[in-house]
């Protein structure tokens, strides 16, 4: 969706994509360590490295809107308040992603 806001592109969105894809590619691991010990005395470490992602994969976020934002890369005035509002939602999930992880522990 953030990508069919914008009509350019900037070397720092690329790398803070880069950077979101990395945590997606990375997803699988921890989502296996919460499936075979969420029933086990292991399940708070495989919780812990899940919601750790899942923050990095938010910090991911909020580093390609700022980039987006910070490049004036939106389409229209539109398009860069829908960007601002993504960003906005990225430190809400990773504000709540780190919290889970406290909890976890």
């Amino acid at each position: 969706m953030l990508l069919r806001l914008g009509n350019k592109i900037s070397s720092l969105f690329i790398y803070a994509n880069g950077f979101l894809l990395l945590t997606v590619v990375f997803m699988p691991f921890p989502s296996c360590l919460v499936g075979e010990h969420i029933l086990t005395d292991h399940a708070g470490p495989a919780v812990v490295l899940y919601d750790s992602t899942m923050a990095l994969q938010a910090a991911g976020w909020i580093l390609i809107t700022q980039a987006a934002l910070k490049g004036h890369l939106g389409k229209s005035e539109n398009a860069t308040l829908q960007i601002r509002r993504n960003g906005q939602f990225g430190f809400f999930a990773f504000a709540l992603y780190s919290l889970l992880a406290m909890l976890a522990i």
